[in-house]
């Protein structure tokens, strides 16, 4: 079945990716409490329960990791859709964005660029995908109408994507673990967006989505009364949808607001005390996953010096390659 508008979101593989879920949608249902939610998934459909409209089985074995959504519009049950990344939080209503939106097929909130930091070769994007300006937007965030235009540009997304090396676009993620990165949606589609002449959208007026800057990821934010702002690029925002991506879902106030998100579920203000246990909390929560990353990044970088000296290969979080 079809339904009209509502939004989108991915939680696949990891249960994490379902806790993000759901923290999205509690606060999605907070300010926005009539919109259709759904959610694609390989994980149990019992994560879900409650907080979801529609919960959609899906294989994404195709398309793993963050190239899940160059699928968006294949997963969709809406004739418009508006797909949010489960490491976000709204902290408004969303109407405004379906509002500003309403007019394109196709939209991405961000700027058009000469070029992008995914480009090593920008000669060669000329060549293939001549352009004036390439779209650079965050991928946490697609706008689309089922329609012609939204399949040409994630169709050739798709196309794109065996071609990666060949265009010779930037990976992302890089670490220890996974020193080659991981390919991107957002190049991808920024060149399929171009090839189909889209422009991203952008209004001084409203920010919509921004993640809080390196290195320090400061952010001021209440999501119970509808506040968040921190500087990006020199500029005060106020975004609708903050961005906790990569590593800023484990710092203390992600985990605060879910903390707070949970606790005021059938309730609309939490008491005074109890706010204060959620803050310790998730300042405690912070704190221990931040040494466990700091303890296991140099526990492979220890494990790597001593196989190298020893003429070994080095496979991160692997310790059989040590036991001989």
């Amino acid at each position: 079945m079809i339904h009209d508008k509502g939004v989108l979101t991915i939680a696949h593989t990891k249960v994490k990716y379902a806790r993000q879920a759901v923290n999205l949608a509690r606060s999605i249902r907070y300010h926005t409490p009539d919109i259709i939610l759904a959610v694609a998934t390989d994980l149990e459909a019992r994560y879900f329960q409650g907080l979801f409209d529609l919960v959609i089985p899906w294989d994404f074995r195709e398309f793993p990791s963050i190239l899940c959504k160059l699928e968006l519009d294949r997963i969709t049950p809406f004739e418009t859709t508006l797909f949010v990344e489960t490491d976000c939080l709204a902290v408004r209503s969303l109407q405004p964005v379906f509002e500003y939106f309403e007019g394109p097929e196709f939209a991405v909130f961000g700027r058009n660029v000469p070029t992008l930091h995914y480009f090593q070769s920008l000669e060669l994007i000329q060549a293939l995908v001549p352009s004036a300006t390439y779209p650079l937007f965050n991928g946490g965030l697609y706008y689309f109408k089922r329609g012609t235009l939204a399949e040409r540009v994630f169709d050739t997304a798709r196309e794109f994507l065996p071609r990666y090396d060949e265009f010779r676009l930037n990976r992302v993620y890089h670490s220890l673990r996974n020193k080659r990165g991981t390919p991107c949606d957002e190049p991808l589609i920024g060149l399929a967006m171009a090839k189909a002449g889209v422009k991203a959208l952008d209004d001084p007026r409203l920010d919509i989505m921004f993640a809080p800057e390196p290195p320090h990821y400061q952010i001021n934010i209440d999501v119970l009364k509808g506040a968040c702002s921190f500087v990006r690029s020199g500029k005060l925002r106020h975004p609708i949808l903050p961005h906790f991506v990569g590593a800023r879902d484990s710092m203390y106030p992600y985990l605060r607001e879910t903390l707070r998100l949970e606790a005021i579920s059938g309730v609309r203000r939490l008491p005074r005390w109890k706010d204060r246990i959620l803050c310790a909390r998730a300042y405690m929560t912070a704190q221990y996953l931040r040494l466990t990353r700091q303890t296991r990044d140099r526990g492979d970088r220890l494990r790597e010096l001593m196989l190298r000296l020893r003429g070994r290969p080095f496979v991160p979080g692997d310790w059989s390659t040590e036991a001989s």
